[in-house]
């Protein structure tokens, strides 16, 4: 299960850290300028968590609740 933790240290107000399992596995954001208007939430994935993967590393999403579908 993906447990979204609200990022203190954030440049964004609206920005999570990504859990599994207790570890650290990506991070989402609600983008200002970067992000197209439909889908304005960034996620992305830790380095260590997609190498070797064929998944996905990073996109974006209409809403911050369809992320953990995309993530996980």
């Amino acid at each position: 299960m993906l447990i979204l933790k609200r990022n203190p240290e954030a440049r964004y107000s609206e920005s999570y850290n990504v859990l599994f399992e207790g570890r650290h596995v990506g991070r989402i954001y609600k983008a200002v300028s970067h992000a197209p208007r439909e889908a304005p939430w960034f996620w992305g994935l830790d380095f260590f968590e997609w190498q070797g993967s064929d998944g996905p590393q990073y996109g974006n999403a209409a809403n911050r609740e369809g992320v953990p579908r995309r993530v996980g």
